[in-house]
């Protein structure tokens, strides 16, 4: 089975390298962003099965990252990820094809969960 290339998009770094950690332990290969304007320019350069996007960014919010990664690639799934319960329903009401939103603190089991559901169902 080839290794699936996962993006995670979070501006605090203990987040991003503990995501990055649970999943590689499991054979995923993971790339980090710390912020929008980085983001965007990975996926531009790399093709990723899944991008885990956190809503609230210190440049751009979650919600434009996404739009600007749906102009480039309109297959990758994406999965928001906020520490902040308000926002899971305004982004229900976006047309962004986002396929689940998880609400932080998130649990290994959590992630590894709707990751692996995302990759191969």
């Amino acid at each position: 089975m080839d290794s699936k290339r996962i993006l995670i998009v979070d501006d605090d770094d203990l987040v991003a390298t503990s995501f990055q950690g649970i999943m590689e332990s499991e054979g995923f290969e993971i790339d980090t962003s710390l912020n929008g304007e980085d983001a965007i320019k990975q996926v531009r350069e790399t093709s990723y099965d899944l991008v885990i996007l956190d809503i609230k960014l210190p440049d751009i919010n979650g919600d434009e990252v996404a739009k600007e990664i749906r102009k480039f690639d309109d297959s990758v799934s994406l999965v928001f990820i906020t520490g902040y319960p308000s926002q899971q329903k305004c982004i229900d009401i976006l047309d962004l094809r986002v396929s689940d939103i998880l609400l932080k603190p998130i649990t290994p089991e959590e992630l590894l969960f709707t990751v692996k559901d995302e990759i191969y169902n």
